[in-house]
């Protein structure tokens, strides 16, 4: 081995350079004449170069108490010392000599461009840390008013439940304590059971769909005509409008084609769109409007009470949800009834919307597929 330089030259150090350096780099060994004993690729600048030593040689031939070494096989592989032009004690004071050069740029460069990307890197992780922070944050704060609005609907439920289950048990016992004479009086106590027992089984059922399509129960679709619909759902709410002595004016398109849905569930989403007109509406008139708007049918219902304040209106939709004037006035609800709204449209692939300003009324939008055909 390293009998001669051709071996050093085009064996060696090639392959040393390639094992420590890859192909990014230009190479040159240098003795201690600066006078190039191998070059990976000849004629190609150093630009900012490293240096560094590679062998020192000042002691004696190659492996003898050479600093670093040399090639491996010791003196027997040069006898009488190395190569010319290899350096050794006589002519090489200094050793031999890497020179290594980037050959995209100046090492300044390179180090230059590595820092601006590790700090870009560390910005962007801390943005990320930052926006993971905003958002945990967030939903902290929407979990924190979520649970006060289930609190919230828990203590309204429980006063729902209560006011009519002590007229229930109050006029029984009255009943059957012989309290009430006569059939006038029965009839009278009899109507304020049914009444009492009506309120009832609808917030039982208000509590028991809303669980229902939380679980994502399916819709079952069928052709709903919409004037029969409204005329049911005005009827079943027809004590609570002539309670607070609101009158109804329907204005439903000829020809109207039906609604592609779930009959049952369309007639409760209407059905808590017209109570909740009667429960605000301050017993002002109310109107039920329905259009084709494309392949779609458009319920309006509207009403002319106080209308909704501002800040309520993004809300009023979600679960548990009471506006601040229903809080302040103690209006009947459970918050549930346009969440369930909602809920129905969504799940027919429809759209609902409201638009309302103080002292004008509300009005609420339903946009439901129509039948194909």
């Amino acid at each position: 081995l390293f009998r001669s330089r051709a071996y050093m030259v085009e064996t060696w150090l090639p392959e040393l350079v390639m094992r420590d350096f890859g192909a990014d780099y230009h190479v040159q060994v240098l003795n201690g004449s600066d006078k190039v004993i191998y070059e990976n690729e000849p004629g190609q600048g150093a630009e900012d170069p490293l240096l560094a030593p590679l062998f020192n040689l000042r002691q004696g031939p190659f492996g003898r108490g050479g600093r670093g070494g040399g090639p491996p096989g010791g003196p027997s592989d040069f006898k009488g010392g190395p190569p010319p032009g290899f350096g050794g004690p006589r002519g090489d004071e200094n050793g031999w000599r890497v020179v290594a050069s980037y050959k995209s740029g100046s090492l300044t460069e390179l180090a230059e461009g590595l820092r601006v990307r590790n700090l870009a890197v560390s910005f962007g992780i801390l943005l990320l840390m930052g926006a993971s922070v905003a958002m945990l944050m967030r939903s902290t704060r929407r979990a924190n008013a979520l649970a006060l609005q289930q609190m919230e609907f828990v203590a309204g439920v429980t006063h729902e439940l209560r006011t009519p289950l002590a007229v229930i048990l109050s006029a029984s016992q009255n009943l059957a304590d012989g309290v009430a004479s006569g059939e006038a009086q029965a009839k009278r106590y009899g109507g304020v059971i049914h009444g009492q027992t009506q309120r009832l089984s609808s917030m039982v059922e208000q509590v028991l769909r809303f669980a229902g399509l939380s679980s994502e129960h399916g819709i079952q679709h069928a052709p709903v005509p919409v004037e029969p619909l409204i005329e049911e759902a005005l009827l079943d709410c027809r004590a609570e409008l002539d309670a607070v002595g609101a009158e109804v004016d329907v204005d439903v398109e000829v020809g109207l084609r039906d609604i592609d849905g779930d009959r049952a569930a369309l007639l409760h989403c209407l059905r808590n769109l017209l109570s909740n007109a009667a429960k605000h509406g301050d017993g002002k008139p109310v109107r039920v409007v329905a259009r084709a708007d494309g392949e779609m049918v458009e319920i309006r219902v509207e009403d002319r009470g106080p209308g909704i304040d501002a800040a309520d209106l993004p809300h009023v939709f979600e679960p548990f949800y009471r506006g601040s004037r229903a809080k302040e006035e103690q209006t009947q609800g459970s918050g549930l009834g346009l969440s369930l709204v909602k809920k129905i449209v969504d799940a027919h692939g429809g759209t609902v919307s409201v638009n309302s300003r103080l002292g004008e009324g509300a009005a609420f939008m339903v946009r439901l597929p129509a039948v194909k055909g």
